[in-house]
């Protein structure tokens, strides 16, 4: 997924919609040589896939065994979808009127985001009532 925003950068594809900023980048493909500078939401997003893998690799390593089955897939589903629905409204809409109230990239995230804090609920109720599974080395 990181290296496809990059891709979506370097292209000027999925461009966000002008800041007024000193972040913002210019994409000339897309507006041509009067490019007002825009969100990169493309390395936002890079970003946002980076730390969700890393907080999911920092977790699993943390909690191995003890780890309750399901929490890290639960967790992906709410912190990714959860936080793009918060960049997607630095997004320009495509597909879809200006004048939505939601993107539709917010609208593909509603239900993962929903599911994954649903299924996390879940997944730390079962936890509290099952006692943690025995380790592999048995000591």
């Amino acid at each position: 997924m990181v290296v496809v925003r990059v891709a979506n950068f370097l292209n000027s594809e999925i461009v966000g919609r002008p800041t007024g900023g000193d972040w913002g980048v210019r994409f000339l493909r897309w507006d041509g040589p009067t490019a007002p500078p825009r969100h990169p939401v493309q390395l936002y997003e890079a970003a946002l896939g980076l730390a969700v893998l890393g907080l999911l690799f920092a977790l699993d390593r943390k909690y191995r065994e003890r780890r309750p089955v399901g929490l890290l897939a639960s967790l992906f589903l709410l912190g990714y979808f959860g936080a793009r629905l918060l960049l997607e409204q630095y997004k320009e809409p495509e597909g879809i009127s200006a004048d939505a109230p939601f993107t539709l990239g917010q609208i593909f995230s509603v239900l993962p985001a929903l599911l994954g804090a649903l299924w996390l609920i879940r997944v730390l109720r079962r936890a509290a009532v099952q006692p943690a599974r025995p380790s592999a080395g048995g000591g």
